[in-house]
C-alpha cells in the first residue's frame, strides 16, 4: 500500500500538536533557548532587529526573542502549535508574530526581509533541507546571522525526545491521541527521511549556500552560528 507523505505529514503533525501544546517548557529546553539568545547577541544581533524563527514549534524561541526586545516572527507547519504559541504570547503580553508556513513549499517573505534567522531542530525533518537553507539565505539581509541547531545522530535525538520515537507496545495504556500519533509515526517513517549530518557535512552545506561559519559546537545537538554573505 502506497502512502502520500504530504498527507501523512499533516496527520502526524496534527497528532503531535495535541501532544506538544499541553507541555510546559522543560529545563533542557529552557537552557537551549537561553543559549540561542546568548549566541545571537554574542555574534552581533541587537534588539530591536528582526529575527525569523523558521519552524517555531510551540513558540518558545520566538517568545524569548520578543521578550528580549527583538522583532520576532515565528512560522510553522502545524496550526495547532501556532495557536498554542499565540495563546502564550497573549498571556505574556508579548508582541510576537506567528504565521503558518510549510518550509518545504514556499517562504512568504521578500529578499532581505529579516536581519537574522534561527532554525532550531528543524532541518533534520524537512524534505528539502538544502532548499530551506537557500530560502533562509535569501530572506536574511547580507551580514545577518543564521543560527541552526540539528541533531548529529538518532541516539541523541531519541534520548532528548523519547515521545517522538515511542512505539505502541512501549505505552500500552496510552490515550487515543498518543496511540494515533504512534500509528501515524509508524506509517510515515519510510517517507519522512530523517536527516542526520556530521559537523563537517553541515559546515560544507552551509558554506555552499552562502554562509560563513562563525561558531560550531555541541553534541549530540550541534549548534551553528553563520553569517549570510552578500553573494555566493
Amino acid at each position: 500500500m502506497r502512502h502520500n507523505p504530504k498527507i501523512l505529514d499533516k496527520v502526524f503533525w496534527g497528532a503531535y500538536t495535541r501532544y506538544a501544546e499541553g507541555q510546559d517548557i522543560t529545563g533542557a529546553e529552557k537552557a537551549r533557548v537561553e543559549e540561542v539568545l546568548r549566541l545571537l547577541v554574542q555574534f552581533g544581533a541587537k534588539p530591536p532587529q528582526s529575527v525569523l524563527d523558521a519552524g517555531c514549534n510551540n513558540g518558545a524561541y520566538t517568545l524569548a526573542l520578543a521578550l528580549a526586545g527583538f522583532e520576532a516572527t515565528g512560522v510553522d507547519f502545524a496550526p495547532g502549535l501556532l495557536s498554542a504559541a499565540r495563546r502564550r504570547a497573549e498571556e505574556l503580553k508579548v508582541p510576537a508574530t506567528f504565521g503558518k508556513m510549510d518550509l518545504d513549499s514556499v517562504f512568504w517573505y521578500a529578499d532581505g526581509e529579516f536581519d537574522n534567522a534561527i532554525c532550531t531542530s528543524v532541518l533534520h525533518s524537512v524534505r528539502r533541507p538544502e532548499w530551506v537553507l537557500d530560502e533562509l539565505h535569501r530572506v536574511i539581509k547580507p551580514g545577518g546571522l543564521l543560527l541552526v541547531t540539528t541533531w548529529l545522530d538518532e541516539a541523541g535525538h531519541r534520548e532528548a525526545f523519547p515521545q517522538l520515537f515511542a512505539r505502541p507496545e512501549s505505552e500500552p495504556h496510552a490515550g487515543l491521541v498518543t496511540r494515533l500519533r504512534q500509528a501515524v509515526k509508524t506509517l510515515t517513517e519510510p517517507q519522512r527521511r530523517i536527516h542526520y549530518w556530521t559537523s563537517e557535512e553541515m559546515r560544507h552545506m552551509l558554506e555552499s549556500k552562502g554562509f560563513e561559519i562563525l561558531y560550531m559546537d555541541g553534541a549530540p545537538m550541534l549548534t551553528i552560528v553563520a553569517r549570510s554573505l552578500d553573494s555566493f
